[in-house]
């Protein structure tokens, strides 16, 4: 992380001070000792300077000495500063870094339900998709066949009613109409060109060759004829007085 790699850089900074301080506590040492010697007049040629010179020299260097510490002080109380700054730092990093790591902790949970939740209803939804298509397919399936059933039916009444109009005119039986003329003749073959078309259409070929081919009066119309036939009224047999 980023504040560590600052705790490592201020900890080399605080030792490189620490040696520097050292030495110049060490050079203060042997400045010091130098002025309380006191000095052999044998070796001044030896020095190159006089006394007054070495001892002005060596408080110069004193001074210097000195402020340079003091700078060296001010620095390490700004590097303190600094690092209990980094360390105040680090430790809102560390506690917002907690923080956010339960957020997101939290998050997953709730992603992780919400997955589980959605994986439910998508089973609910796929069960009740193959239920409802089954019912589906089964009535579709019922009404195909009852759609069967009344064309089959609808087409044997349309091929009865065209085969027994068509007695009026081509049977020999009670049913025909004699004298016909050209067009009740026509409109009676008009009928039953019309139901085997659409007989054709209904796909009941058989049916509509056998309207084609042949004429005939159902059981069924033949009841109905009878329902309308006049009824003859019964005699009594009782005597009067």
């Amino acid at each position: 992380m980023v504040a560590d790699g600052r705790e490592y850089e201020l900890d080399e900074r605080e030792k490189n001070l620490t040696a520097r301080e050292k030495q110049l506590a060490e050079e203060l040492d042997a400045v010091y000792t130098a002025l309380s010697e006191k000095p052999d007049p044998n070796q001044r040629v030896n020095f190159g300077y006089s006394s007054a010179n070495f001892i002005y020299a060596s408080r110069n260097d004193i001074a210097e000495k000195e402020s340079e510490v003091k700078d060296m002080y001010q620095t390490q109380k700004d590097l303190n500063q600094l690092y209990e700054t980094e360390v105040s730092n680090h430790q809102d990093l560390r506690w917002l870094h907690t923080a956010l790591s339960e957020e997101l902790e939290e998050a997953e949970k709730t992603i992780s339900h919400l997955e589980a939740s959605i994986a439910t209803l998508r089973d609910d939804l796929n069960r009740a998709r193959g239920k409802y298509q089954n019912e589906l397919e089964t009535l579709s399936s019922a009404s195909e066949t009852h759609l069967a059933a009344v064309k089959n039916d609808m087409a044997k009444v349309i091929a009865n009613m065209a085969m027994a109009i068509g007695s009026a005119k081509y049977s020999d039986g009670k049913y025909q109409i004699s004298h016909l003329s050209e067009p009740e003749g026509r409109f009676i073959d008009a009928i039953s060109n019309y139901a085997e078309d659409w007989l054709d259409e209904f796909g009941c070929h058989e049916l509509s060759e056998k309207v084609r081919t042949e004429v005939s009066v159902s059981q069924g119309i033949q009841d109905h004829v009878k329902v309308l036939e006049p009824k003859v009224p019964k005699i009594s047999r009782g005597l009067s007085r």
